[in-house]
């Protein structure tokens, strides 16, 4: 088994972040949420006790909002290679 880890950010470092660097976040019908918006949602996961924002869907996280790992099998990443024929 190995353990995947969801990227995170820290909340009060996105909410420093000039608002051209804000237009990546999207509402969930997909379209774009302006600066102000983005920093009202992440005002509001400070004020749950959130610390971290965790990019993507993750169902297992620390109270502070960080990934805590999800178990899955551990895949082969031995580099394959073949024999020259002579």
């Amino acid at each position: 088994m190995c353990t995947r880890i969801h990227i995170c950010s820290e909340i009060l470092a996105l909410i420093r972040m000039p608002d051209k660097e804000l237009n990546y976040f999207t509402r969930e019908d997909g379209s774009n949420a302006s600066p102000s918006e983005v920093r009202d949602f992440l005002k509001s996961e400070l004020y749950k006790g959130k610390k971290y924002l965790t990019l993507g869907e993750c169902d297992n996280q620390t109270p502070e909002g960080r990934c805590a790992g999800h178990l899955e099998p551990a895949k082969d990443h031995k580099a394959s290679t073949t024999k020259k024929e002579e």
